[in-house]
Parts: structure tokens; sequence; C-alpha cells
């Protein structure tokens, strides 16, 4: 029987640089067929099929190709643990799959050293 995973494994930040884009953290198996880089190439090349939106901000170079950060299964679980020993409430702990800013990027760099 598959056991479901009651975490999430990624999240989509957005970067505010100039240009702007987005980096997406997920927690990667050590042992994959797919190197991250390939990995960034087919999620970029689906988001532009999904939305037309992205796909124009990103031909006028409006928004840069989306960033895959790779961390450790179990990365976002260590993350909403030290929110939780910093005092953060449980209703702040809530999973967001699209970020609406920078600040898990943040924890997960904290984190992961």
């Amino acid at each position: 029987m598959t056991q479901w995973r009651t975490r999430p494994i990624f999240s989509c930040i957005p970067v505010w640089a100039k240009p702007p884009g987005y980096t997406l953290a997920i927690e990667w198996p050590e042992v994959g067929t797919l190197s991250t880089a390939e990995f960034a190439v087919r999620v970029e090349n689906e988001l532009r099929k999904l939305n037309v939106e992205y796909a124009e901000k990103r031909q006028a170079g409006r928004i840069t190709p989306i960033t895959v950060l790779p961390v450790k299964p179990g990365t976002f679980g260590m993350v909403e643990e030290q929110r939780r020993q910093e005092g953060a409430p449980p209703s702040q702990l809530k999973h967001h799959w699209i970020q609406r800013n920078d600040s898990l990027l943040r924890h997960i760099r904290k984190v992961t050293g």
C-alpha cells in the first residue's frame, strides 16, 4: 500500500530581482533519473503551455526562467518546526504551494545552512 505524504514537497517562491522570477523549492530524492536542470526545463515548458501570461513575460524577458532549488526530503518539515520553535502560531504554519513573498526561501536557507 502506498503511504501518502502529509507534508508538502514543493513550493514556488517569487524572487523580486530585476527582472523578477520564481524559485521552485522541491524536496529532491537523492537517487533520480532527471537532473534538476532537465526538470527546470520541463517545468518551464509546461508553465508556458498552461499560462499565456507567463509565456508572454518570459518571451519579453520580463521574468527570468524558473530556478529549481533541490532540498533534502524532510526540509519543509524542518522549516515548519523551526517556525514553531520561533513562536509562530499554528495558523501561520499553513503551506502555500505558491508563495506571496520570499520568506519561505529565507527559512529554507536557515535550516539547510
